[in-house]
């Protein structure tokens, strides 16, 4: 069957009507066309999801939780399996008084009330998450403790229990745009960034090393604040700060700095478009996994200015391409944030946050609706969830 699955190559502001769509959300692919976007609702507070069948262009479904959230809004979403758990949705929660994060296994189960734990991270004066990651059973949680300190918790079965607090290095936390802070290349081994610092565990979050294992210099200082990381494989980790991207091939050990997207010839005008905020890896093409970068800079996503805000890497992250993304409306504003960018099966969405909560989806374009519509709706039967760095 015919389908445009570009791998980032051309992207959409979605137009179609959604309700409610003043708080943000956070998107996860449940497979290679259905995408659930988490959000609160103004219906009594209650968490609730957008149901997309056709990889994230249209969202027509509204469904339940038990749920009620309250003020809090999804400011990041992670899905995992391991040993009796086929399928873990965890969301990451913008408030840091006494509920950090919620974690459901009956998505899928009770698509229309799915029941979901409160977990509040151990320890005093904590903040709201920065960064939530996954690998199995293993998670990481990336935030503030007292006095903005930077500190991780980690759980190892699945974000049921977490401990920390622990220190990553002596300083506070960054101020950051984006929540893709942790990377994991291998089992126990993690990769974390905190502004332009990168700093390693071996032993799944119970230590870090003291010192950076690599700072990355600001691809130019005027640039938003942004950091993120990514694992492509067991060995191969790309990050970037301020627009300047390093890569590592020793699985986070050491770091060689690359190209600076805030030189980026066709733009030079623009250096926010080096603020890159969040990767994702769209899977295998060619035979090379296809990576995608995406920035703050969401005024660029117009049909006037062609320069775009999103970069594709066919290199496993050594050089990177800007995308004109053409097409799209212009959001108004200097405040864009990102809540997330996902990736699978050569397609990819973003949940961006503008000025606040009002929130906006870009897509890439799909033309097989008519596979979507012969699809089987997923259960956790058949879910089977594939780290981010195979082909998807």
């Amino acid at each position: 069957m015919a389908s445009l699955i570009n791998f980032g190559q051309q992207w959409q502001l979605a137009t179609a009507p959604r309700q409610n769509g003043v708080f943000p959300a956070a998107s996860i692919f449940v497979d290679d066309f259905t995408v659930y976007a988490f959000h609160r609702h103004t219906d009594g507070q209650a968490l609730k999801y957008d149901v997309s069948q056709d990889g994230g262009q249209t969202f027509p479904i509204v469904r339940s939780t038990a749920i009620t959230v309250g003020s809090d809004d999804i400011y990041g979403a992670r899905v995992t399996s391991f040993a009796g758990v086929p399928f873990r949705v965890l969301l990451q929660l913008s408030s840091g008084t006494g509920k950090n994060l919620y974690v459901s296994d009956t998505v899928l189960s009770l698509p229309e009330t799915s029941t979901w734990t409160q977990v509040a991270l151990p320890g005093t004066g904590v903040g709201s998450p920065l960064a939530v990651e996954v690998d199995g059973a293993r998670v990481q949680v990336f935030g503030q403790a007292s006095g903005g300190n930077a500190r991780t918790w980690h759980s190892e079965d699945g974000g049921t229990t977490f401990a920390g607090p622990v220190a990553v290095g002596t300083g506070v936390l960054a101020v950051s745009t984006g929540n893709s802070h942790l990377a994991s290349p291998s089992a126990g081994l993690w990769c974390l960034i905190n502004g332009e610092g990168i700093y390693r565990s071996s032993d799944n979050g119970v230590s870090w090393t003291a010192l950076p294992v690599h700072i990355i210099p600001a691809g130019n200082v005027a640039c938003p604040d942004s950091s993120a990381i990514i694992a492509v494989n067991a060995t191969r980790l790309v990050a970037c700060f301020k627009g300047q991207i390093a890569t590592s091939d020793d699985a986070g050990a050491t770091w060689t700095n690359r190209q600076n997207l805030t030189l980026n010839p066709p733009s030079t005008t623009s250096i926010n478009q080096g603020a890159i905020v969040a990767f994702a890896n769209f899977g295998s093409h060619a035979g090379s996994p296809v990576l995608g970068a995406a920035t703050a800079y969401v005024k660029e996503f117009t049909a006037a200015i062609t320069r775009g805000a999103f970069w594709r890497s066919v290199d496993v992250g050594t050089t990177w391409t800007l995308v004109e993304c053409v097409g799209g409306a212009n959001v108004a504003g200097s405040s864009q944030l990102m809540t997330a960018f996902i990736a699978r099966g050569g397609r990819g969405v973003m949940d961006l946050r503008e000025a606040g909560p009002t929130r906006y989806t870009f897509f890439n374009p799909n033309t097989d609706v008519a596979g979507v519509a012969a699809r089987r709706a997923p259960s956790a039967s058949s879910f089977t969830v594939r780290p981010c760095f195979q082909p998807c």
